[in-house]
């Protein structure tokens, strides 16, 4: 599932829907996995490749990453006309993130 984070500062993750559980997965193993398919892509017609291997909620992400980077990162729950009012721009703000490669 691609997902999108605001990075206010670098502190704090704003998320907008609170707690709900989501799965993730690595982009390099997308990528690989795309590279893969597409070179030989006769071999996985019809055929579904599961890619997100960990389920976890934002919070629970940045418990995680507070535990390796250090106690300097922060949940902020936002509600979620927050997001809509963001995307609802022309131009979304280029502080947005569509993966987890923030870090």
């Amino acid at each position: 599932m691609i997902a999108a984070m605001q990075r206010t500062s670098p502190e704090i993750v704003e998320w907008y829907t609170s707690d709900s559980r989501l799965s993730w997965v690595d982009c390099d193993d997308v990528a690989r996995v795309a590279s893969k398919v597409l070179s030989k892509p006769e071999a996985y017609i019809g055929k579904a490749i599961p890619l997100a291997y960990d389920v976890a909620s934002v919070p629970e992400v940045v418990n995680i990453l507070e535990k390796i980077l250090g106690p300097k990162i922060y949940f902020q729950d936002e509600d979620p006309s927050v997001f809509l009012e963001m995307f609802s721009k022309p131009a979304p703000n280029q502080s947005i993130c569509i993966a987890w490669k923030m870090f």
